[in-house]
């Protein structure tokens, strides 16, 4: 009988089979670049830079201290502050980046107390004016599902524990006066807000997810006599005012001053 054809080594030059096999036993060295640290060191800078966006940066005015020596203070009495960076702006005044918003908190709360006592220098901690106007128009979250064993303490202690700087925390009543599962949190400006409903709350084993409060920058207008902060339903006056003459007694559709345009909102 004649040999079979084929097989999985049918063209292939027997030397190349055979070096094949013996690197299968004995085990080809594979050169390997040494890839962890710098990938570590890389996908740190890269978490640092992203930071540096999510929370505010602070201004800190001293009188004679180099960023050298305000690191070193951070580090030697504010050891859980993290900073990314220290910038020069002007002679004695630099600007922080801080990695979280409990080292944000410390730093604007501690830094210029410790500048004072160690180096016997007035100093100033602050926010730029340009984010603080934009950190005060949104400064509070709801959190909604939160069930009515859980006590204000019980959130406060959280809050306390993360690191989170509030000035009230409300649970909202419904029309009865009766607690709802709904919770406003006023916090002391957005960045504590914005990263608070970035993480959301963690109480014990239960996790409640956080949502920013939504302004509504357009205030209701009547559109019987056209005036702010009402609407029709509940509008006290006595005649209809005209959209387009501004004069009482009759409405768009009846005006006489055909000729005009409408001037009210």
């Amino acid at each position: 009988m004649p040999p079979k054809r084929g097989g999985g080594n049918r063209g292939r030059r027997k030397g190349v089979h055979l070096q094949d096999n013996l690197n299968s036993r004995i085990g080809t060295p594979t050169i390997i670049t040494p890839q962890g640290p710098v990938d570590e060191v890389e996908q740190r800078k890269k978490t640092n830079m992203q930071s540096e966006f999510r929370i505010a940066p602070l201004i800190v005015e001293v009188q004679s201290l180099t960023k050298v020596k305000i690191s070193q203070l951070i580090k030697t009495h504010l050891p859980d502050v993290i900073v990314l960076n220290i910038q020069v702006n002007r002679p004695n005044t630099y600007t922080l980046y801080s990695n979280d918003v409990k080292s944000f908190n410390q730093l604007l709360n501690e830094l210029s107390s410790i500048i004072q006592i160690n180096e016997k220098q007035c100093s100033s901690v602050f926010i730029p004016r340009s984010i603080q106007r934009i950190m005060e128009n949104n400064k509070e979250a709801f959190i909604k599902r939160v069930d009515i064993e859980i006590m204000d303490d019980d959130i406060k202690r959280t809050l306390d524990e993360q690191g989170f700087k509030y000035e009230k925390i409300t649970r909202l009543l419904n029309k009865d006066k009766l607690p709802t599962k709904t919770i406003k949190i006023t916090f002391i400006d957005s960045t504590n807000r914005d990263l608070f409903v970035k993480l959301g709350m963690q109480i014990d084993s239960m996790h409640f997810i956080a949502e920013p409060a939504n302004h509504n920058n357009k205030p209701s207008q009547c559109y019987k006599c056209f005036k702010y902060d009402h609407i029709a339903k509940y509008c006290k006056a006595d005649s209809q005012i005209c959209s387009k003459c501004g004069d009482a007694n009759h409405t768009y559709d009846a005006c006489h001053n055909s000729s005009q345009k409408s001037y009210m909102l």
